[in-house]
């Protein structure tokens, strides 16, 4: 099994998997083992693209997700 995922940032990615099944009278089996490696491409995908972000961290310091740069600044000369 051979799949090919594409990043948001453009990026290709090729991965491939052996059945260890004969050609011959598998093709339900193989159709099943590919359908749940698809599902877990997909979510080690997802994983990989989420953002990771300190926000909750950021919150705690007084930064906020809208702040402007200069009221940070302004706020940072305080402490």
């Amino acid at each position: 099994m051979v799949t090919i995922a594409k990043y948001p940032d453009g990026t290709k990615r090729e991965k491939s998997k052996t059945t260890k099944l004969q050609a011959k009278g598998n093709k339900k089996r193989a159709e099943r083992m590919l359908s749940e490696y698809i599902r877990e491409i997909k979510e080690e995908l997802t994983k990989e693209c989420q953002p990771k972000s300190s926000f909750s961290n950021e919150i705690s310091h007084g930064l906020h997700k809208d702040m402007l740069f200069a009221d940070y600044l302004l706020e940072w000369l305080e402490l």
